[in-house]
């Protein structure tokens, strides 16, 4: 194994343990479900610093982790629903940011122009989209506030791909 590839390795990680965390989280094996969705996201975290931090960004992982990232977020969010006192009405609005981008990066591929890259708020939403779920499993006292938090840095960010993606449209970026 070649040291350049730790970044896709830890994103094609995240993918796989995935539905593991899944599977304990509505089998209500709270601590291994948890400690499994934390490692998870904490390899969101170690694979792109190790790739920005080395210089080890591929075609492949740019590709890759931002699929990664929603898998994660999806399988987390159906989880909460099933077995976590998630509200039904916050799905939407918690994934406007998802919805939104994965719209963007179609819109992208289908014009033959370069991926549909994160901003810093895209980043944000899924660091806030990780705690808020956290917060939920644990049943944490301000749960609802951080899912609140969370809906509003969701939209903030699901516009401001929206506006990237009308200026796109318009041949402006």
């Amino acid at each position: 194994m070649k040291a350049h590839h730790i970044p896709n390795i830890l994103t094609v990680l995240r993918i796989i343990l995935t539905p593991v965390f899944y599977y304990y989280l509505v089998q209500h094996e709270l601590i291994s479900g948890l400690l499994i969705f934390i490692i998870v996201a904490l390899t969101d975290i170690a694979d792109g610093y190790i790739a920005r931090r080395f210089q080890w960004e591929s075609k492949l992982g740019q590709a890759l982790d931002p699929f990664a990232d929603k898998f994660m977020v999806a399988f987390a969010l159906i989880a909460i629903l099933q077995a976590y006192d998630f509200p039904t009405w916050a799905i939407v609005p918690f994934l406007s940011r998802d919805i939104i981008s994965v719209m963007g990066s179609l819109l992208y591929m289908t014009r033959k122009k370069a991926e549909w890259k994160p901003n810093i708020l895209g980043k944000l939403t899924t660091l806030a989209q990780v705690i808020s779920i956290v917060g939920y499993l644990i049943d944490a006292p301000i749960k609802e506030e951080v899912l609140w938090c969370t809906l509003l840095i969701a939209l903030i960010t699901a516009i401001s791909y929206l506006l990237r993606g009308i200026r796109f449209v318009l041949n402006k970026e």
